[in-house]
Order: C-alpha cells, then sequence, then structure tokens
C-alpha cells in the first residue's frame, strides 16, 4: 500500500492553485485548510513584522482553531515560509533606504542642498558606506587546534595524588576487559577501587 502523503505537503505542493489545476484530489476539510494556509500566508509575506502570537490570533479568531492547533499551524507554516523575522528586518533595512532616497529626491526636486546632504549622510551611515569594508577571512588557511589526550590528571585540576593509580587501572582492567556478559560485570564502589 503506498504511503499517504502527509498534508502539509499536499497542501504546499499546490499553494495558490485553484481545484482544477491540481493534479492531486482534495477533501472539503483539506481544502479548507488550504484556504486557511494561503490566507496566512499571504498575510505574513505581506507584512514580515507580524509576530508568531499575531498570526496565532488570526488563526483562532479568523479560522476558528484552536491555541494549540494554531501553534502546530504556525511550525508547519514557518517550516515551509522560513524564518519570517529575518525578512522583516531585511523589508524594514529596505524601507528605511527608500524613504532617505525619496527624502534625497524631494529635497533635490526642490532645490534644498542642506537636505540632499542630510539625506545622503544618513543613506551612508544606514548602509554603512562610511565604514571601511573587512578583509575577508581566509577559512581555508585557518588550521583547527590540535588535541594530544592524556591520562595526567592534572591537566585537568585534580590536584591530588591518586595512591598506586597503576595497580588500581591494572585491577580494573582484568576485571571489567574481558567480561563478556551484562551479568558477569560486578558494580564496583568508588572507595573500594
Amino acid at each position: 500500500m503506498p504511503r499517504k502523503e502527509p498534508l502539509a505537503e499536499k497542501i504546499f505542493k499546490n499553494l495558490y492553485r485553484t481545484p482544477g489545476d491540481v493534479p492531486v484530489t482534495f477533501s472539503e476539510h483539506e481544502l479548507a485548510v488550504k484556504k486557511m494556509y494561503e490566507d496566512v500566508f499571504t498575510k505574513w509575506l505581506g507584512d514580515p513584522a507580524l509576530d508568531d502570537s499575531h498570526i496565532i490570533a488570526l488563526l483562532q479568531n479568523e479560522h476558528g482553531r484552536s491555541q494549540t492547533q494554531a501553534y502546530r499551524d504556525v511550525s508547519i507554516i514557518k517550516r515551509v515560509l522560513g524564518n519570517v523575522q529575518n525578512a522583516a528586518k531585511e523589508w524594514h533595512r529596505y524601507t528605511v533606504i527608500k524613504m532617505l532616497k525619496d527624502a534625497y529626491q524631494k529635497a533635490k526636486e526642490n532645490g534644498k542642498l542642506k537636505e540632499m546632504i542630510m539625506a545622503a549622510d544618513k543613506l551612508g551611515k544606514y548602509t554603512k558606506l562610511d565604514k571601511e569594508e573587512l578583509d575577508e577571512i581566509p577559512w581555508d588557511q585557518i588550521i583547527p587546534p590540535s588535541f594530544e589526550p592524556s591520562a595526567d590528571p592534572k591537566l585537568i585540576g585534580i590536584k591530588e595524588n591518586i595512591e598506586d593509580i597503576e595497580a588500581k587501572k591494572e585491577r580494573l582492567r582484568k576485571k571489567y576487559l574481558h567480561q563478556t556478559t551484562i551479568e558477569d560485570i560486578e558494580i564496583v564502589d568508588d572507595e573500594n577501587a
């Protein structure tokens, strides 16, 4: 019997397709979920600054989802959409740059040199054109540190000297090294070892 495709995967493969264009069949419930995801998807892409709580409230109020199911839906949508908060930061960056360009253009049209300079200055600072570019890191030349294993407990800060440690190691090796079944292993108290 072929494995049934998960609903979320089925929906996102056919997102924004009309029922006549969809190569697979959807039940009424699946179509309702598809429409809901399309609605949330569109709202979130339209305003990436919306946070999870706003989307959860939207799912609960407009689509009648329980709070638990709304959290699941947000998780599913994020897997497909990606981290919308990163997109929000880029969106705000784009908006600020556009506003500064518009301010510069308006000042230029009105012949206001001082405002043009101020807008250009802010644009340069916001886009970090006033800072020197960092040299590219030569990742291929970085050599990771080499660590050597050691049996010396002093290297990890144990100061006390363990009496006859080699004899204890040898006793434990003989006791446990050649054991083959779990029943043969004897539990040893640290003080008696």
